[in-house]
């Protein structure tokens, strides 16, 4: 197997059940033969199988930093994209007149959000204050809206941006909040 400046060469040798990663630095062409070495002394420097041994490690060097790039991409976001204050609106099934305004403060760590939520007036008997919670995946959305015993469970999207999100929900048996209802929501970041 040949190999050349700038290029990684692995070959399998099914013989010896090895793997050979070989990689060059200069123009010269070396000649790889196993899985084992060739190591040899010229005097002027190490030879590893016709290659100069500094020109491994500047390979070697090159590959870590190719891996540690690819390993950086991996793991979860931490781009806190529903951070900030949303205004929801809560259209329940049939009627556009019963809709509730929520106004909330979300805090985005990682995919978890959280937050505070003040209802409007006409959310029912329970109070306006509520509080939000759920996860992010990519632009996909599963939250929670909680006022004592009650919650409604909201699933949807948010655009691309994340300046504006879509989806329905199912509200929970409860005193509080749309008791036992579906619907649809929008939000819009403010």
């Amino acid at each position: 197997m040949t190999v050349c400046i700038g290029h990684f060469v692995t070959s399998r040798n099914p013989t010896l059940d090895a793997v050979s990663i070989v990689a060059t630095s200069t123009c010269e062409w070396a000649q790889v033969a196993s899985a084992r070495p060739k190591i040899v002394d010229h005097g002027s420097g190490l030879l590893v199988n016709g290659m100069k041994a500094s020109g491994i490690r500047i390979a070697a060097g090159l590959l870590l930093t190719v891996a540690i790039g690819f390993l950086g991409g991996c793991g979860t976001s931490s781009n806190p994209a529903m951070t900030g204050t949303w205004l929801f609106v809560l259209t329940p099934t049939g009627s556009a007149t019963s809709a509730i305004q929520a106004t909330a403060n979300l805090t985005q760590v990682g995919n978890n959000v959280t937050g505070q939520v003040s209802l409007s007036s006409t959310a029912g008997s329970c109070g306006t204050d509520a509080s939000m919670s759920g996860t992010v995946k990519g632009n996909a959305l599963t939250l929670q809206l909680t006022q004592l015993q009650s919650a409604i469970n909201l699933t949807g999207a948010a655009n691309q941006a994340f300046t504006s999100a879509s989806g329905t929900y199912t509200a929970e048996a409860g005193s509080c909040l749309l008791s036992g209802g579906t619907g649809s929501w929008s939000a819009t970041l403010q």
